[in-house]
């Protein structure tokens, strides 16, 4: 896909290599310990201290199972949706407050 990022072309290789029948380390639709961690501080909304340079789960230093990237990508997503909720909220409160 011309433009894609990084992250997308590795999930659509990663989908090309499952069709094809070539065996998966992890076979089981289980989290690994990384993919789980990193899940776990989405989900729950843990506030994590970030260093310079910031690690993100999508980071090329990080492995996690095929299935953790899914719902990693996931958990991601919802996380941007909710920071579009509070901006929207934090707008219309602004407009409501110049009426």
């Amino acid at each position: 896909m011309a433009g894609a990022s990084p992250k997308l072309a590795r999930i659509e290789a990663e989908l090309a290599d499952a069709r094809s029948g070539t065996p998966s380390a992890a076979p089981s639709y289980r989290m690994d310990a990384v993919g789980r961690l990193l899940w776990l501080m989405t989900a729950l909304r843990i506030p994590v201290k970030t260093t310079d340079p910031f690690v993100s789960p999508f980071d090329a230093r990080l492995r996690y199972n095929r299935y953790s990237a899914f719902r990693l990508t996931a958990a991601h997503q919802r996380l941007h949706c909710r920071q579009a909720e509070q901006a929207l909220r934090t707008v219309r409160a602004s407009l409501m407050d110049r009426r």
